[in-house]
């Protein structure tokens, strides 16, 4: 359980997202990078997504990393060519990536099984949601290629990390390490539920 401890800290620890976080003194591309393990329901969709699809075993790995990374640059893609996109509430997109780590933490806790395309669906429009949800604006479109760069592969590489974690946990450890990845899902359902009712049970200013 040890190796959970920081996942554990990092979801509970709720703080403000921001969809331009960022920290000076680094550049654009290390700002990008950091994006998507700062943002609580972004780091939450990645880690269900990773554990998720980890229990398939390794043959799950390469592909559901290529899903998360198509998804995402799609959506990089999506929210820098149009305007109606970038339009979209944050509020809207948080709420999306919250009701999706709710389910696939639902999904892990439960220990269900998906179809292969059914896996690769959901994984790829949650990433495509994280993509748009990371928008940044600069005056040059380099440092905007930089940041983006960044947070599509940092959040790639973190799905394909865990996935192959879950994967190496299912494949070849004893029962009750994978009793505790199966807790770690139901902490991401539990957190996602919580967030998403005081959100719509806070009343919000006129």
């Amino acid at each position: 359980m040890r190796r959970f401890l920081p996942l554990v800290i990092a979801l509970v620890w709720a703080v403000p997202a921001e969809a331009h976080m960022g920290f000076a003194g680094l550049g654009h591309f290390a700002n990008g990078a950091l994006h998507p393990l700062l943002v609580p329901a972004h780091i939450m969709v990645i880690a269900a997504s990773g554990l998720f699809a980890g229990r398939q075993g390794y043959g799950s790995v390469v592909d559901t990393a290529a899903a998360f990374c198509a998804g995402c640059l799609f959506g990089l893609i999506a929210v820098s060519a149009s305007a109606s996109i970038r339009d979209i509430p944050e509020a809207r997109l948080q709420n999306f990536l919250l009701v999706a780590a709710m389910v696939l933490g639902a999904a892990l806790a439960l220990a269900l099984t998906s179809p292969r395309l059914v896996r690769l669906g959901l994984v790829g429009t949650a990433a495509v949601v994280i993509g748009i949800d990371s928008s940044f604006g600069a005056e040059r479109p380099w440092l905007v290629v930089q940041t983006y760069a960044g947070t599509l592969i940092a959040s790639t590489a973190a799905v394909l990390y865990i996935t192959g974690v879950s994967a190496a946990i299912h494949t070849s450890r004893p029962q009750w390490v994978r009793i505790g990845v199966r807790i770690a899902g139901s902490w991401i359902a539990a957190i996602a539920m919580l967030v998403l009712a005081l959100q719509f049970a806070v009343p919000r200013p006129a």
